[in-house]
């Protein structure tokens, strides 16, 4: 009904402005320089999956699927909501940037003494200019610019809901050198975009 929809509406706009709050006192804590509270010992692998789990119904939604092949755990040392946050943006916007249909994937592997978390996508990847402001404040990962206005709407960009805020991938690389890692992007062969989400191991042994 009506009434049904401009309740689903309302409750969605809600809790895009608790995320936006949430992000925007995450970038203020660390551009204050305050300290976080003791880290704990956490399994990367599992704090994914929980991700995974949260962001399979807005894939659902866009017709995009998740792939976890996250077959061995990862334990380092962090801030568990701060690193939850650094993977949901990341996933989110490999979600955003997918066409109908398109896959998702995510790996997790170790090497050096580094836990390295990969997700991929088919959207589009960035331009030069985009690329050297990627994390920046307010700019972000957006669409290319040989991105057509046909294919810009049907991949859903710039809906209520989806819209980016320009903060998550500025958040993320914060959140990451916080963590003494690094966020990375890359661009296959086979037209996949990748972030990698780069953390040093508690145990490499």
């Amino acid at each position: 009904s009506d009434y049904c929809q401009t309740l689903r509406t309302g409750l969605d706009a809600n809790a895009a402005l608790l995320e936006l709050a949430e992000k925007l006192l995450l970038v203020a804590k660390y551009e204050a320089g305050e300290p976080s509270p003791d880290p704990a010992v956490l399994d990367l692998r599992e704090l994914t999956l929980g991700v995974v789990a949260q962001m399979e119904p807005l894939a659902r939604e866009r017709g995009v699927t998740l792939e976890a092949h996250l077959q061995e755990s990862a334990r380092v040392l962090g801030q568990r909501g701060e690193l939850r946050r650094a993977v949901q943006n990341v996933l989110e916007n490999a979600v955003k940037f997918s066409p109908p249909g398109g896959t998702v994937r995510l790996s997790l592997g170790s090497q050096d003494g580094q836990a390295e978390l990969q997700v991929s996508d088919e959207g589009p990847g960035l331009n030069a200019s985009t690329e050297r402001q990627l994390y920046q404040r307010f700019r972000g990962r957006g669409p290319v610019a040989d991105l057509g206005a046909a294919q810009l709407n049907q991949s859903g960009l710039g809906r209520s809901g989806m819209g980016g805020t320009g903060l998550g991938l500025y958040l993320t690389q914060q959140v990451m050198a916080a963590h003494n890692g690094e966020v990375r992007y890359s661009r296959t062969q086979s037209a996949r975009t990748v972030f990698s989400l780069c953390l040093p191991l508690l145990d490499s042994a």
